[in-house]
């Protein structure tokens, strides 16, 4: 007669606990593993934008694609380049909880406008200190003078930020001489993918940058130069 082993209490009690050693060890992993996976399909989405915008400039006498135009309706950068990118999804990054959302249709606009206040990535719409532009935002492309090195578009505005005056989520538009992104976390990428950012310049290629916070401080990012598309 044969005896059937069932496992005792502490038996279940030593697996359980190994389960969640394991648990515990695995699961941070998995989780960089999937956010490094939507740091790499979000580098995608901008190298398709720079691309983009690159294909408006040569339908558009040389000029970049700027911040926004028009009055009722007001539209912005992503339905400039709408028509020259693939699909629109591309428009959000996977890594940000709120994804560029549009509007009904409205005349001119069958598709509808794109939601100025849940943009994922902002423009290089910075500006001198007498108000004129010298970021890539409507900028000609010819006149640029380190286009490889002067950025277009990036990852922007964390989520759990509120608006502040005469600032916009679809735009980076601080002021030369008064950028302090060591202190401030719109002078600069958002690091949402595990302590860096994504961006794109503006002769289309993309690049990842470390931009971390250490208490309350920022590591790291962009140099002011990359921002300015007129120096000598």
């Amino acid at each position: 007669m044969s005896l059937k082993h069932a496992f005792t209490l502490i038996e279940l009690l030593v697996v359980i606990a190994i389960i969640a050693i394991l648990s515990a060890i695995l699961f941070p992993v998995f989780a960089q593993a999937k956010e490094a996976a939507k740091k790499t399909s979000c580098l995608s989405n901008l190298r398709q934008i720079g691309t983009g915008n690159l294909l408006y400039a040569g339908d558009y006498d040389d000029t970049f694609v700027g911040t926004e135009l028009g009055d009722e309706p007001e539209y912005f950068w992503a339905d400039m380049l709408a028509p020259y990118l693939k699909n629109r999804d591309i428009l959000s990054c996977p890594s940000s909880p709120v994804k560029l959302r549009f509007t009904d249709p409205v005349e001119g606009f069958p598709t509808g406008i794109s939601k100025e206040w849940e943009y994922n990535y902002a423009i290089n719409d910075i500006k001198g200190p007498d108000g004129r532009l010298m970021g890539a935002a409507f900028a000609g492309g010819t006149a640029i003078t380190f286009p490889a090195d002067t950025i277009l578009i990036m990852d922007y505005w964390p989520e759990s930020l509120e608006p502040e005056e005469d600032e916009e989520r679809h735009e980076v538009g601080w002021v030369w001489g008064s950028r302090d992104a060591t202190n401030r976390a719109l002078d600069d990428g958002n690091p949402r993918h595990n302590g860096v950012f994504n961006l794109v310049f503006c002769d289309g290629h993309a690049k990842t940058r470390k931009r971390e916070k250490v208490g309350n401080t920022f590591t790291l990012g962009t140099k002011d130069e990359e921002w300015s598309a007129f120096r000598g």
